[in-house]
């Protein structure tokens, strides 16, 4: 029933702070930029006198810091007059090339090769270090608000908002004029009523709603003859040209949540009961290269526009994904007092995830299944989500002395909507290489690269829709889930001394795994090229019945799948495991006037197969 406040500032800067001895043992003596500045307030108080209160806070945190991006090599400006000069170069390429990436300002001594096309010989053209300054920063705001409502003796209303936005820039591109602002903003709000029906029987009841929106641009640059300025990289410089590889893409996620809870105190028995029910609706946009990704080992096939050598790949198709999904679960548990010095939790929860909408369109690609080997489908929720938790807590004799405590629980996880969102069906998108490293084609750019398509792709053969499939969603969702068990033993001797040492082993299951299901190894107990420790003879070398070409035209497919599908399939099997063990032990020494000395010592071990 009064009004309270606060306000608040928090400051770094990087001349208030100590030099960090790592930059003065490589001569620099001043800190890189880190400015960082979080201030706000808080003020709460009565609407009406011991029935309705409000509470809000502010805060507003920029942060500033240098970027450190890698070394990138450019032509200088003698490089660039160069190949101004040079025939038979493409003037489109070349000035993209001049336009966005700036010449460097003097020679380092290296060189890139660039063949002229008339003589038939290769022009040197001068590099330098092009040095990088990018903007680099985040400013976040956070606002909340709370209204509590006493309605009466037994009912309470409890209504929550929070609210926080991130703006900066996103700094994964090499070059800064590729750099795109990125907004982040998520929200979190929650209303709940709380009734008692006795003094031991208490009910909740909550309504929340969240939202998560997150945008990566990709800018609007336009590439002369292309549908979108794609991701270039030149290997003999180090650089790469074009907003960042996996932009654009987009997530917005709305999540709708209701809550029931019963707490029932009933003798030495206290009993809780719940039911939770989330609705997601979520519309995700996310495909790797989708603008087309052509990469070169030098920046003279770039320049006379012929097939990059390295990769020219790019997805086509950029469907939406969906994660409209409906979860469920419900728990039980009991924590029984036996005795005074002993109490007992046995609960027992229930996990239903749905499928969400994307991950159902598998079914699209059913003509590519293959009877007793691959399906092609809907893939169906898990209904065996159960995970039981049991806890004790004992402390023998009658001195209270000591105190064990051991719990085992199971727990699932939600299966994540990036496996549905990289895992398309082919006829909603698939991925086109162009593989002429040996062959290489003219005007590969000028004639549009790999051109996106339109429309979501119709197969009338179960071989063409095998030939351009290359991810698969299997038919049945199979939780994530952990298995925790600890033990803690806690001794108090001598009055001031505590000892405790404590026992944690977790151990993830299922956990998702990438995993090309058809792709063997070339290399086997009967097929590879021998190791000869010596020159072998002639009548050796004329007995081998293997060699490098043969090597390299074996099948590198799965012989169960080779007939069918000529693309590596990608798919993601739930094989991975982890597990971790970790055990403390802490000894804690009482003085008097609040001094107080502790030891401790820590061993842990994690171990990973996924």
């Amino acid at each position: 029933n009064q009004f309270h406040g606060a306000a608040f500032e928090y400051l770094e800067n990087r001349n208030l702070n100590a030099l960090d001895q790592a930059y003065a043992r490589s001569n620099t003596f001043s800190n890189p930029r880190y400015d960082s500045n979080t201030f706000g307030g808080a003020v709460g108080g009565p609407i009406l006198k011991n029935k309705l209160f409000f509470y809000g806070l502010y805060q507003y945190n920029p942060t500033g810091q240098s970027s450190t991006p890698s070394p990138i090599d450019a032509p200088t400006a003698a490089g660039y007059s160069l190949l101004d000069s040079i025939p038979g170069l493409s003037p489109t390429n070349l000035k993209i090339m001049q336009q966005y990436l700036p010449a460097a300002a003097s020679p380092d001594g290296t060189t890139a090769k660039v063949l002229n096309t008339t003589t038939g010989n290769s022009v040197a053209i001068p590099l330098g270090v092009l040095p990088i300054v990018g903007p680099s920063f985040v400013n976040d705001t956070t606002w909340l608000i709370n209204i509590d409502y006493n309605i009466s003796d037994k009912d309470q209303l409890r209504g929550r908002d929070i609210n926080d936005k991130q703006v900066g820039f996103s700094s994964l591109p090499a070059l800064p004029v590729f750099y795109q602002p990125r907004t982040n903003t998520s929200r979190l709000f929650s209303l709940s009523e709380f009734h008692s029906f006795s003094p031991v029987v208490l009910n909740e009841f909550r309504f929340g709603y969240q939202r998560y929106n997150n945008d990566s641009p990709a800018g609007d640059y336009t590439y002369p003859g292309l549908d979108a300025f794609p991701n270039l990289f030149f290997q003999d410089l180090n650089a790469q040209l074009g907003p960042y590889p996996n932009n654009p893409q987009s997530t917005i996620i709305n999540t709708y949540q209701l809550i029931e809870n019963v707490s029932w105190t009933k003798g030495r028995h206290s009993m809780k009961f719940g039911w939770e029910g989330r609705k997601y609706i979520a519309p995700q946009t996310f495909t790797s290269r989708t603008r087309g990704d052509y990469e070169y080992s030098s920046i003279d096939l770039f320049l006379r526009d012929v097939t990059p050598d390295l990769l020219a790949q790019r997805n086509v198709g950029a469907a939406p994904y969906s994660g409209n999904a409906i979860n469920n679960s419900f728990f039980a548990q009991d924590q029984y007092r036996l005795r005074p010095n002993l109490t007992v939790d046995a609960g027992l929860r229930y996990e239903y995830h749905g499928v969400a909408f994307g991950d159902t369109l598998q079914k699209l690609n059913a003509i590519a299944s293959v009877p007793g080997l691959i399906t092609f489908g809907s893939p169906q929720a898990a209904t065996n989500g159960w995970a039981p938790r049991l806890g004790i807590a004992y402390s023998p004799g009658a001195k209270a002395t000591t105190t064990i405590r051991a719990v085992f629980g199971l727990s699932y996880d939600k299966t994540f909507d990036n496996l549905g969102i990289t895992n398309k069906p082919a006829e909603l998108t698939s991925t086109i290489d162009v593989t002429t490293a040996t062959n290489p084609s003219p005007n590969f750019l000028a004639n549009g690269g790999i051109r996106q398509q339109s429309g979501n792709r119709v197969f009338t053969t179960a071989t063409a829709a095998r030939n351009a499939t290359s991810a698969y969603l299997d038919d049945q969702y199979v939780l994530p889930y952990a298995i925790t068990w600890n033990l803690g033993v806690t001794h108090v001797f001598h009055n001031d001394y505590t000892l405790e040492v404590r026992y944690v082993g977790t151990k993830g299951v299922h956990l998702p795994t990438q995993n090309q299901i058809n792709i063997q190894s070339k290399v086997t107990p009967t097929t590879f090229i021998p190791t000869y420790l010596t020159a072998p003879g002639a009548a050796t070398l004329a007995a081998a019945t293997i060699s490098l070409g043969t090597m390299a035209n074996l099948s590198k497919f799965d012989p169960r799948y080779a007939p069918y599908f000529p693309l590596a399939i990608t798919s993601f099997p739930f094989i991975g495991n982890s597990k971790y063990n970790g055990l403390a032990v802490e000894l804690t020494r009482r003085f008097a006037k609040g001094l107080l000395f502790k030891t401790a010592y820590t061993w842990s071990h994690a171990q990973d197969d996924s």
